[in-house]
C-alpha cells in the first residue's frame, strides 16, 4: 500500500511510521530531509515549496512503483512532503516581528 500526502502543516513522523509498520516486516527505513542553512556558499534565510499537486502526486506514485520494482519485498510506502514557506532566523527579535506581521 502507498500513502502519499502533500501538506502545509508540520509532518508528524510518528503518523507516517504507523502507516508503514507491519508485524510481517522486520524493519522500517526512513529518510527525513531538512533544509541546510547555506546553498553554494550563501546563507539560506527562507525556503518556499509549491507544487502542481496532480503532477506531484503522479510523480511520487511513480517513485513508489519504481521502488517496488527494484525492491520486491516492500509492503508499505509512506511519502509526505510539506509545501509552503520556512524561515531561518539568526536574530530572535527579527523573527518575532515577522511572525507577528
Amino acid at each position: 500500500m502507498n500513502y502519499i500526502h502533500l501538506q502545509t502543516e508540520p509532518i508528524l513522523i510518528e503518523q507516517l511510521y504507523r502507516r508503514v509498520v507491519s508485524p510481517s516486516c522486520g524493519a522500517v527505513s526512513s529518510f527525513i530531509g531538512i533544509t541546510r542553512d547555506n546553498f553554494e556558499g550563501r546563507r539560506v534565510t527562507r525556503l518556499s515549496y509549491e507544487a502542481y499537486e496532480p503532477m506531484a502526486l503522479k510523480e511520487l506514485n511513480r517513485l513508489c512503483d519504481d521502488a517496488r520494482r527494484k525492491f520486491v519485498n516492500i509492503e508499505h510506502i509512506a511519502i509526505s512532503h510539506r509545501l509552503g514557506s520556512a524561515f531561518n532566523y539568526y536574530n530572535r527579535a527579527k523573527k518575532n516581528s515577522r511572525i507577528e506581521a
